[in-house]
């Protein structure tokens, strides 16, 4: 870090904020009333009749005539060989989420399985609710966004998970947008490159949870960052959308307002003169997040601790948790305790792995490479602390690790971590850059193609790692209960299913109602596999410690087939099919389909139509 602010120089980056001239056009003041006076109609009816399909329908209008008639003035202009990279970028990043979608992770949480199964009620419920908060004190829009892929991809895991890869896939032109408005167009190519092909993004992607969240901030940022260089309310409308958004979708996404409160504070300490001219489009801003937030308002006033969801569960300052952590660090001391969490938190992308039932990694959070030009990166930024956009990137870094880390239980938690990836690589990617400019400045005009050749190979060499790095790390690691629950879905239709796991784990748990939904299945007892009642077809799932049991159900039955249930390093259990159903298999996981592939060449499409846009004058 020390290295990083000395190489850092005195120079100053450009300045970023626009000086604001001129007053609002006729269209745009007609956008903000009609957009807030649907949300507040919205609003209204919610609050005196309840949720129905004109407060739904108000909602969904408000943001969007705010956009429409704020929408800017066509400019023309930019570079079109970017786009293209950009749109191979993001077909590469669906492509690395979306292959073999419901086998990999192996593993599968039972969260996932609660947000289906909520995904589920909603679509399936006679009168549908989506203002309000589910499991997990989840947002109604946050599992409304889980109900609409499920109805276009399948009412199963796969119609689940290909939620996180769209949204995953989507971030790769949105970190390239965020990061070309800070640094430049280079930049923003490595960091779209370092994203697509993370170990961790690339996870988070497959298991959903957190990846929409992550791209509303990154989208929020971009958005800020626009609109302060060209000053067109659009930005701040879009923005302020974005940021309602986040809130919305996961707990981790509140970040975004700290961040832009960060760009804000930036701007008046730096670049006050413009930054004052600009009152008018912050207010847009904060006019927009209230607007996307909607009725969610009423209910969260209503409900009054709503806002803060689980945190004051996982805080570190509840004092069971408290307790946990001295018992876990072996320290007696609130400080202790907080040195033990700032240690783990701030060096979770050079020593240590994700804590968390959804990854595990033992692995750090970034590659080796991406870890060591951090610690640089960051001290570059802190020798810059000037440029807003580099505070309000530093600042997202900094307020995941305070409040996802160090003041949250059991750190590294990626869960709540893993949000400020873009903003990682962001300032990884303008450190790369700038390092690369330097050397081509230093080296004969012939060769000056070379040094960005090594970084391209250097980036390339980085992927395979990780992509290698991370199939064998999550094709192996799997708990008993999606063990079982695979190899029910592996079943053939209509083949009664039997679980021999006492104390451990029952048919009814959540896993196997949402993994095996469907699926004719109960719970057997020791006496019941040892008596007379039991009659073919059936199969039945034995826990790993009884393999007599095992033994005698095939003694007892001649076409009886024994195997053994998927396991990390020993079996999760004892599987005993015992006649034949001549069927296909249940495949209740779901599996990869030709319109979930159709839907990531789309996504990678609309990135490269911004390729064609005509080419008058430069100015993006």
């Amino acid at each position: 870090m020390v290295l990083g602010a000395l190489a850092a120089g005195s120079g100053r980056e450009p300045a970023l904020t626009r000086p604001l001239e001129g007053r609002l056009s006729g269209r745009e003041r007609i956008g903000l009333a009609v957009g807030a006076g649907l949300a507040l109609a919205a609003d209204l009816v919610f609050l005196l009749a309840g949720e129905s399909w004109a407060v739904r329908l108000l909602w969904a209008g408000a943001p969007l005539a705010l956009l429409v008639l704020l929408w800017p003035a066509r400019r023309t202009g930019g570079e079109r060989k970017p786009w293209l990279l950009v749109a191979l970028l993001t077909a590469l990043a669906f492509a690395l989420r979306y292959h073999d979608l419901t086998n990999l992770p192996a593993d599968l949480d039972g969260d996932f399985a609660s947000i289906g199964l909520e995904a589920l009620g909603m679509m399936t419920a006679p009168v549908l609710k989506i203002v309000g908060v589910g499991w997990g004190e989840l947002t109604g829009p946050y599992y409304a966004t889980f109900a609409a892929t499920m109805a276009l991809f399948g009412k199963d895991m796969h119609g689940l998970m290909i939620n996180g890869v769209l949204a995953g896939a989507a971030t790769v032109p949105a970190i390239f947008l965020m990061a070309r408005e800070a640094f430049g167009t280079r930049a923003g190519l490595f960091a779209a490159a370092l994203l697509a092909t993370s170990t961790t993004h690339l996870h988070f992607s497959r298991v959903f949870i957190t990846t929409s969240a992550t791209l509303a901030v990154t989208l929020m940022v971009f958005s800020l960052l626009r609109g302060l260089k060209r000053g067109e309310p659009f930005w701040f409308a879009l923005g302020g959308l974005c940021a309602a958004a986040s809130l919305l979708l996961y707990f981790a996404g509140r970040v975004g307002l700290i961040a832009a409160f960060i760009l804000a504070v930036g701007g008046l300490l730096f670049e006050r003169r413009a930054a004052l001219t600009q009152w008018r489009n912050v207010a847009v801003f904060v006019l927009a997040l209230v607007i996307g937030y909607g009725p969610m308002a009423v209910f969260a006033a209503r409900q009054g601790s709503t806002f803060l969801g689980r945190a004051k569960v996982v805080t570190l300052f509840n004092p069971d948790n408290m307790r946990h952590e001295k018992s876990a660090y072996g320290v007696t001391t609130a400080g202790a305790v907080i040195v033990e969490q700032a240690k783990r938190t701030l060096l979770t992308c050079h020593l240590f792995g994700d804590t968390s039932a959804q990854y595990g990694s033992r692995d750090p959070m970034v590659d080796p490479v991406t870890a060591a030009l951090l610690v640089v990166a960051i001290g570059v930024s802190l020798r810059r602390l000037w440029a807003p956009a580099r505070l309000a990137i530093l600042g997202w870094i900094g307020a995941t690790a305070l409040l996802g880390g160090v003041m949250t239980l059991d750190p590294p938690c990626w869960v709540h971590l893993g949000i400020a990836l873009p903003a990682i690589y962001a300032l990884v990617a303008a450190l790369f850059d700038e390092v690369l400019s330097r050397i081509e400045d230093r080296v004969p005009r012939g060769i000056r193609s070379l040094p960005q050749a090594a970084a391209i190979l250097l980036l390339v060499l980085l992927a395979v790692r990780s992509v290698r790095q991370y199939v064998a790390f999550a094709s192996t690691r799997i708990g008993p209960r999606t063990a079982v629950a695979r190899w029910i879905s592996s079943l053939p239709r209509g083949m009664p299913v039997l679980l021999h796991y006492p104390n451990n784990l029952w048919f009814r748990d959540r896993e196997f109602e949402f993994y095996n939904r469907g699926v004719k299945g109960r719970d057997v007892s020791e006496e019941e596999l040892r008596g007379d009642s039991l009659r073919p077809p059936f199969a039945v799932a034995i826990r790993p410690d009884r393999p007599d049991l095992a033994e005698m159900v095939v003694a007892r039955h001649p076409d009886a087939r024994r195997a053994s249930i998927r396991g990390e390093s020993s079996p999760n259990g004892y599987a005993v099919i015992v006649g034949r159903v001549d069927a296909p298999a249940y495949g209740t996981l779901g599996k990869t389909s030709a319109a979930g592939w159709a839907s990531g060449l789309l996504l990678a499409a609309l990135v490269a139509l911004r390729a064609l846009r005509p080419r008058r004058r430069p100015t993006d």
